[in-house]
């Protein structure tokens, strides 16, 4: 979930990086941005988070959920007024380090099945 203030400008951005055309997804999915495929692209644009000191870039099942049936292709990133949230999919096979005495955040990337 991104607050308004990042979604509206992430959006447009992904959008612009995306060379396909989105489908209407109203009263089908919450997501915003889908796509009609027969199967996921074998390339896509890199999703990157820039922070202060790290960038995370996060692998494609992490932010990109096909479902074979309908054939859809959709950005698992919704708008949250007020709040953003990285969750539980986005942060899968990464390692999260909440250091509260530094007031710092860090990652890594993990196979967490291997752990």
């Amino acid at each position: 979930m991104l607050d308004t203030a990042a979604y509206k400008p992430f959006v447009q951005a992904f959008r612009s990086h995306v060379k396909m055309r989105p489908i209407n997804t109203t009263g089908i999915v919450n997501f915003e941005l889908c796509y009609k495929v027969k199967r996921p692209p074998s390339r896509f644009p890199a999703l990157v988070f820039h922070f202060e000191g790290a960038d995370w870039e996060m692998p494609l099942k992490n932010y990109m959920v096909f479902d074979e049936e309908s054939g859809l292709f959709c950005l698992m990133v919704i708008e949250s007024p007020g709040m953003s949230t990285f969750g539980n999919v986005q942060t899968q096979n990464m390692h999260v380090l909440y250091n509260l005495e530094k007031d710092q955040l860090s990652f890594a990337p993990a196979k967490c099945d291997k752990l």
